[in-house]
């Protein structure tokens, strides 16, 4: 009897002190689930209801109003009214108490919440810190630049592979609840976590053997002046062989050593004369050399124009930065652009760089400029490399690079046995060959069709199969109307049901009648073998 008089006391002080005893179990929710602890948590914090068939339905997305009942309340309300909720709507309350930054007068209840939502309320809730501690690779992503950058550097957001954030998708209840829950760990800890160190390996790996595909990766290997000087050099090429001007190479000067010249070049260009040295050409480079050489490697290429901007904005713990002008504007250019290997505004100018440091300054200077190559026209542009690996096609180690906006069928028009990345570099020496032939073949479409194109020429998508030579390129057609069928007829073997979109690109696959002997190639000479229109 006093067992029972016991328990029941203690059940009545649980429940006066609001504690819900028995969480709601759901029928759809076995103990398995990935997210079953935490969502089992804010049931039992009341803050998460099940709906009248018992059920939780973990992957249906969560709207606004959803998401601020999960999160529980903010301690001060909004004092206006917003056009789209009336006081009747079942969350007013929680929307009125939540933080959710509206859009004008309106703040969509009904609609789906995103993940740089999430991000932005969270942020707001943590007293709305500045911060700019993240690379702008990844702040920019975001709605809100410092909630972004915030929200990285502390692990509250960091996509599945460090780099690709996706804030512009909605979250499922399950996603909601552990973000919710483990965002109330993350915050208290307050930990700083490091581009370099989060972002993923395998995206680091292929964005380096995209870039310097002769040499081997290891995240851990260091380098030494005359390979990065080699490896500048060989960025700056665009895919041919080096160029050294030998007007400017004072050959009495030059040491036995394999990259002699390249280290002259660099020397003399961005780190200064004493760095030419049979001591300092076998040494290890450090990051702020690394990034100065990178930076002007993408100077010395062309393509699209770096704007190096102004002098002395460099990193605070860069060491005699001013050693050349061009070193102090590709500092410079960095920092202003947000590069970063850590959080703040250091650059641990001084430390050795290692082969994943550089990869990682590689991702950011794809994002910022682009490093692959693309042709319109006789004009030589810089294209971004794709580094979002989910959405890779299955024989991406066939090719040089495999470029953002590209969709996975291009890639898949191969034979199994093609091995593109091995006519890169032929394909880019002889660009201007594609491109002309391109450029007769859109005056034809203009003049006999009245349909505006234009084309964009990839070495990365030019291989030689069957004999013969295939060149994807992206196309773009400025007219109202496209009809494919009559503007690509004389291209085309037989008709095709594909219909393009208007300022929309889509993809077209040429092949030649006979193989590529000669440096110019006529509009009759290659014929359309297949056209892919992006989803």
């Amino acid at each position: 009897m006093k067992k029972s008089v016991s328990m029941l006391i203690c059940f009545i002080l649980l429940v006066s002190l609001g504690i819900n005893v028995h969480a709601e179990e759901f029928n759809d929710l076995p103990e398995s689930h990935w997210a079953y602890q935490d969502i089992m948590t804010l049931a039992g914090e009341g803050t998460v209801n099940g709906y009248e068939d018992g059920s939780f339905q973990s992957s249906k997305t969560v709207t606004r109003a959803e998401f601020v009942k999960m999160i529980g309340k903010w301690d001060r309300a909004y004092e206006g009214t917003f056009s789209d909720l009336s006081q009747t709507h079942w969350g007013y309350e929680y929307i009125m108490w939540s933080g959710l930054e509206p859009e004008g007068n309106y703040i969509y209840p009904d609609r789906e919440m995103l993940r740089s939502d999430v991000i932005n309320l969270i942020w707001k809730r943590n007293g709305s810190p500045e911060n700019n501690d993240a690379p702008y690779a990844i702040s920019k992503q975001g709605t809100n630049r410092d909630a972004t950058s915030w929200g990285y550097t502390i692990g509250l957001v960091q996509g599945d592979d460090g780099f690709n954030l996706r804030l512009d998708k909605a979250l499922t209840r399950a996603e909601a609840a552990t973000l919710i829950v483990r965002s109330r760990t993350i915050i208290a800890e307050n930990k700083q976590y490091h581009f370099k160190n989060v972002v993923n390996e395998n995206l680091l790996a292929q964005t380096f053997h995209s870039v310097f595909p002769g040499i081997t990766y290891d995240k851990n290997a260091t380098i030494t002046y005359g390979e990065l000087a080699r490896a500048v050099m060989t960025l700056g090429a665009g895919g041919k062989p080096i160029y050294y001007d030998s007007s400017s190479l004072d050959t009495h000067d030059l040491f036995e050593h394999e990259y002699a010249k390249d280290l002259y070049v660099l020397a003399n260009k961005v780190w200064g004369s004493e760095y030419y040295s049979q001591e300092k050409i076998d040494q290890n480079a450090n990051l702020q050399d690394s990034l100065s050489g990178l930076v002007y490697g993408l100077v010395r290429r062309g393509g699209k124009t770096v704007n190096l901007g102004k002098l002395d904005a460099f990193y605070e713990d860069c060491v005699d930065a001013k050693s050349t002008t061009m070193e102090n504007l590709c500092l410079s250019y960095a920092a202003a652009g947000g590069v970063k290997l850590t959080a703040g505004a250091r650059l641990s100018a001084e430390q050795e760089a290692t082969l994943g440091d550089i990869a990682a300054l590689l991702v950011q200077l794809d994002e910022a400029a682009g490093l692959e190559l693309g042709y319109i026209g006789d004009a030589m542009y810089n294209v971004k490399l794709n580094k979002d690996l989910s959405v890779y096609p299955a024989n991406y180690a066939d090719y040089a690079s495999v470029i953002e906006g590209v969709p996975v069928s291009v890639y898949n028009l191969k034979q199994e046995a093609t091995k593109p990345a091995e006519y890169y570099t032929k394909a880019n020496q002889c660009a201007f060959v594609y491109t002309a032939f391109l450029g007769e073949v859109k005056n034809i479409l203009k003049s006999e069709q009245n349909v505006n194109v234009s084309f964009t020429f990839y070495p990365s998508l030019t291989y030689e199969e069957n004999g013969k030579t295939v060149f994807i390129v992206k196309c773009t057609a400025t007219s109202d109307t496209v009809d494919l069928n009559s503007a690509f007829s004389k291209f085309l073997k037989e008709k095709t049901d594909l219909k393009a979109v208007p300022n929309k690109d889509f993809f077209v696959a040429f092949e030649t009648y006979q193989p590529l002997m000669d440096v110019y190639l006529p509009s009759t000479g290659a014929f359309i073998k297949s056209i892919i229109i992006p989803d």
